[in-house]
């Protein structure tokens, strides 16, 4: 049986999530599901979010110029290289990320309330479940057709 995620980790990630991530429902899937989205320059705290979640964060570069003085300088721009990355969930994997961390939530406790509704109404793929499972996260109130497979799941893996 997988260690629980600890609870410093859950208040870390709540921490990330109050002050930085982007939270809210995407309708681009036949329903509409949760997303939680972190874009960050710090590369070790997307890949800390990575390692606990199971997802790899995407890496970006940017390239572009930037103007010193754009109204009164004739000279140089200075020419900037940004790497940066973004940790992106979706779905099943988001609802049971909001589930861990809202009790350490400080400033979106309700924005959180209001996608896990939207999560736990979805449907979910199992292999997302399984990869939470085994990485120590708890399982959200499924509705019981999908809290009966959670469960299956989790005799499974344990």
């Amino acid at each position: 049986m997988p260690e629980p995620i600890p609870a410093a980790d859950l208040a870390y990630i709540a921490a990330v999530v109050d002050t930085m991530a982007n939270l809210r429902i995407c309708k681009s899937s036949k329903s509409p599901l949760p997303e939680v989205q972190v874009n960050n320059g710090n590369l070790a705290l997307l890949d800390h979010l990575g390692r606990l979640t199971g997802v790899e964060p995407m890496r970006l570069e940017r390239e572009y110029s930037r103007h010193l003085c754009s109204q009164h300088c004739d000279g140089p721009h200075k020419h900037v290289h940004a790497t940066y990355g973004r940790w992106h969930l979706t779905g099943a994997r988001a609802t049971v990320l909001l589930h861990n961390v809202r009790p350490y939530l400080r400033l979106r406790t309700a924005d959180a309330g209001e996608l896990l509704e939207v999560g736990l109404a979805a449907g979910w793929k199992s292999h997302a479940i399984e990869g939470m499972l085994t990485l120590g996260w708890t399982l959200p109130p499924f509705k019981s057709q999908a809290r009966a497979r959670a469960d299956q799941l989790w005799k499974d893996v344990s």
